[in-house]
């Protein structure tokens, strides 16, 4: 499962550790390996003598296609992904959209084109602006600076010798047509930016990339298996959690599946839940914290009626064109999509709100079919959407996937004007198929 050569001897896949019925307890529970989950159970382990278990649904990382750069998407065909679908959707021609989400130790940090971004500034100081002090952008700086080991060197925006390595494309790798946009970009007049995750966000530039030595450097690999040495954390793959165990607003522990065992475990100081942006408000309703009539309506009694699933926002990117090379297109050393530009589309708003980049091969939507031959694509996208969406539950059953209601068009202002109507989209999401025993033990937690 190692990609470091770190040891993973408390890392556990099936059978479970843990006896079928035990009340196993911990300092700490988090659930979900992904970039927050790896973060989080990382530093606890290190940082201190707390007992902590961390749970992830899907499995470890012993898969090539993840960590090698030129083959991410490839990974999309492993065990590493799954997939939500939605409904086809009336306002883009009534189609479907594909969510690939990581379902492996590192989470979608294992299986994304490892694009590292920061943002704007603005997008963090508009969190203070609605009342969330301590997330402006002066306030998290100093973090992002502690995290990354930037190969460019230190600076008053970027930090050195921290667990997530950053890299930009070596010239002497860069692909041809990357360095042709970059080229073309600055015949029409646009400033190059040297660095994305500086002084500011405008402008065409190599980006940064989480690639180390040609390899990927996912949440898992650059700062959960570091820690995975020490005794006091154990980590389990292929362990869906079923629900939160709660004690009236308290939550004090977690139900969840274990080769094909049900197990109750116990966090006495915190439960930590950072299953991503499907599954955390999924567990959340499922174990009753959520809009209580739409619980209630499918048989889950409502335990905290809170708005959860409400404001659901993702970036579209894809639209563009796709040409037809005049000759073979070279293989990409990285990841097809070496070089990106932002810009603002009125010279008065805050932050850009458009992104182009090239990519090196063909690239085309679901409902679009590619010509054969050599090609690459330029394609577009929308960084700072307006529209927002929720997700909903459609059954009481933990194994069902959520339901999705968005809106995809194009506002003027922050959220959803009156009168317009979100489209309804239904996800699914195949999973391995589930022995009865396990599905009994779904339904039994639920109900319980």
């Amino acid at each position: 499962m190692s990609d470091s050569g770190n040891s993973t001897k408390h890392a556990y896949t099936s059978p479970s550790p843990f006896a079928e019925g035990s009340l196993e307890t911990f300092d700490y529970i988090v659930i979900g390996a992904g970039s927050a989950g790896s973060a989080c159970a990382a530093r606890l382990a290190l940082e201190s003598n707390a007992r902590v278990l961390l749970l992830e649904a899907g499995g470890g990382d012993d898969i090539p296609e993840i960590h090698t750069p030129n083959l991410w998407l490839n990974s999309h065909n492993t065990r590493a992904t799954k997939f939500f679908t939605t409904m086809e959707q009336h306002k883009v021609d009534g189609r479907a959209h594909v969510w690939p989400r990581g379902h492996v130790l590192g989470g979608s940090s294992s299986i994304n084109a490892m694009i590292y971004a920061r943002g704007h500034r603005s997008d963090y100081d508009s969190w203070v602006e609605q009342g969330n002090p301590g997330w402006g952008y002066d306030d998290v700086l100093p973090l992002f600076k502690e995290i990354e080991d930037y190969e460019g060197g230190e600076s008053r925006y970027r930090g050195i010798g921290g667990p997530l390595h950053i890299s930009q494309p070596s010239p002497a790798m860069r692909h041809p047509g990357a360095v042709a946009f970059m080229q073309a970009c600055s015949n029409l007049g646009f400033r190059e930016n040297p660095d994305c995750n500086g002084e500011r966000l405008e402008g065409q530039t190599w980006m940064n990339l989480t690639v180390k030595d040609s390899r990927r450097q996912s949440a898992a690999v650059a700062i959960l298996k570091p820690a995975m040495t020490r005794e006091n954390l154990v980590i389990l793959t292929d362990a869906p959690v079923v629900s939160l165990i709660l004690d009236g607003n308290y939550c004090k522990g977690v139900r969840y599946l274990h080769g094909d065992v049900l197990v109750s475990a116990f966090a006495s100081s915190e439960v930590i839940l950072s299953a991503g942006a499907i599954d955390s408000p999924r567990i959340l309703m499922q174990s009753g914290i959520g809009p209580a009539e739409d619980l209630a309506s499918i048989g889950i009694s409502p335990k905290a009626d809170l708005p959860v699933g409400k404001g659901l926002q993702d970036h579209p990117l894809g639209a563009g064109c796709n040409y037809q090379a005049k000759g073979p297109v070279p293989q990409s050393h990285y990841n097809y999509s070496e070089v990106y530009m932002w810009e603002k589309s009125q010279g008065d708003l805050p932050a850009p709100d458009m992104v182009a980049l090239y990519v090196s091969i063909p690239f085309a939507s679901s409902g679009f079919t590619l010509p054969p031959g050599e090609g690459y694509a330029i394609l577009s996208g929308v960084p700072r959407p307006h529209s927002r969406g929720e997700l909903k539950l459609v059954s009481s059953d933990p194994t069902v996937p959520p339901a999705s209601i968005r809106t995809i068009s194009a506002m003027s202002g922050i959220g959803i004007p009156s009168g317009s109507r979100p489209n309804s989209a239904a996800i699914s999401a195949p999973t391995a198929p589930m022995t009865n025993s396990a599905r009994r033990k779904f339904f039994q937690a639920a109900e319980n």
